[in-house]
């Protein structure tokens, strides 16, 4: 009996969620038009992407 629940035990710390990146180098083509949208999930405390330089200023780019 010990041996089977250190074994779920086991199984599920090692199935649980991790952090990967993902890289999009296409775009995302819905061949069958089965999804209607697409949502992000951005769960970090700084939204902040990044700050672009354009002919008049500087402008900072966020997830809202």
């Amino acid at each position: 009996m010990y041996k089977i629940f250190f074994f779920l035990i086991i199984t599920i710390c090692i199935s649980a969620q991790k952090a990967e990146f993902i890289k999009l180098d296409q775009s995302i083509k819905d061949r069958k038009f089965l999804t209607k949208s697409l949502v992000l999930i951005d769960n970090r405390a700084d939204k902040t992407i990044g700050i672009v330089t354009f002919k008049k200023g500087t402008f900072e780019i966020k997830i809202c």
